[in-house]
C-alpha cells in the first residue's frame, strides 16, 4: 500500500500523456497501477489529417462520418496504456451550457497494433494460437468525458469529468 502512495510526475500536453517519471525504488507493478486512471484524461480532440483512419476504401476523409458545427465524428489510432488502437471519437456540444462538450470515445481491442498483453499464471498448458483466441474473446472500452473548453485558445480546456466501462465477452463456440 505504501508503494502506491508515492507521487508519479506525468507529463500531460494537448491531452496526452507523454511522459510518466516515479521514483527510482517505485516498484513496476505500482506504476503501472497508476497509469490506469491517467488513460481517463487522455483526449484528442483535433486530430492531424495523418492520424485519422480510412479503412473503408472510400474517399480520404470517410472516417469522419460527421463534422458540423455542434458535433463531429472520427477515428483514429491512439496509443495509451493498453496499446495503440483503434479508437472512435464522438464530439458534441452540450446544448444547454456554453463551452461543454460531452466527448464518447470508444476503444476497439479487435483493432491492434502493439496490444499489450501479459499472462501470469500458477497453470501450465498450451499456448493458444493468437488469432484463435481473438475471435472468442471480443472487448472494449467506452470512456465519456465532460470537457469545458476555453473558446479563446482552443488548446486549453478542462476535463470535469471522467467515466469509463469496459467489456469483455467470452464466446467460446
Amino acid at each position: 500500500r505504501r508503494q502506491l502512495q508515492r507521487p508519479i510526475r506525468v507529463r500531460y500536453v494537448d491531452g496526452k500523456v507523454e511522459k510518466i517519471e516515479a521514483e527510482k525504488d517505485d516498484p513496476e507493478w505500482s506504476v503501472n497501477i497508476k497509469r490506469g486512471p491517467l488513460n481517463l484524461l487522455q483526449i484528442t480532440r483535433s486530430p492531424k489529417n495523418s492520424e485519422l483512419l480510412d479503412k473503408d476504401g472510400r474517399e480520404a476523409t470517410s472516417n469522419v462520418a460527421f463534422d458540423k458545427s455542434r458535433e463531429r465524428l472520427f477515428r483514429i489510432m491512439e496509443p495509451d496504456v493498453f496499446g495503440e488502437c483503434e479508437t472512435q471519437y464522438h464530439i458534441r456540444d452540450s446544448q444547454q451550457e456554453q463551452n461543454v462538450q460531452v466527448v464518447t470515445k470508444t476503444k476497439d481491442f479487435q483493432n491492434c497494433r502493439h496490444r499489450l498483453e501479459e499472462y501470469v499464471s500458477f497453470m501450465r498448458g498450451r499456448a493458444v494460437r493468437t488469432n484463435v483466441r481473438e475471435q472468442h474473446i471480443q472487448s472494449a472500452v467506452q470512456t465519456r468525458m465532460r470537457v469545458i473548453s476555453d473558446r479563446s485558445r482552443s488548446e486549453r480546456f478542462l476535463i470535469q469529468q471522467s467515466d469509463c466501462r469496459g467489456e469483455q465477452v467470452f464466446r467460446p463456440y
